[in-house]
């Protein structure tokens, strides 16, 4: 494929459509940092621009687990930061929060 027009969507990929890209890859099972979710908002513009036909076979490199970003992600989807830090503390730690949940 052409490098220079997939790194020019990729530059030119406002924060709407990583945010929208954010959402779609959560909608199908994929927890991607907000960076990480780049690559998806530029194939969506390749889509778009006709530059990739949906019948051809594409590969997307998404790296970042969205665990490490899990409040800032939970601010975007509007929910309160301390529950999403609360939830994310669950995760990291879930013997813990059973244990003082027993001891309750």
């Amino acid at each position: 494929m052409r490098p220079s027009l997939v790194n020019m969507c990729a530059k030119k990929t406002a924060s709407n459509e990583i945010e929208s890209a954010l959402f779609e890859l959560s909608r199908i099972g994929l927890y991607v940092e907000p960076t990480s979710a780049i690559p998806a908002a530029a194939f969506t513009k390749l889509l778009d621009r006709r530059v990739v036909q949906p019948s051809e076979t594409t590969v997307l490199v998404l790296t970042g687990a969205g665990l490490k970003t899990t409040q800032r992600i939970g601010e975007l989807m509007g929910g309160p930061a301390n529950a999403v830090k609360a939830a994310a503390l669950r995760l990291e730690r879930p013997d813990e929060s059973s244990s003082s949940a027993a001891a309750r």
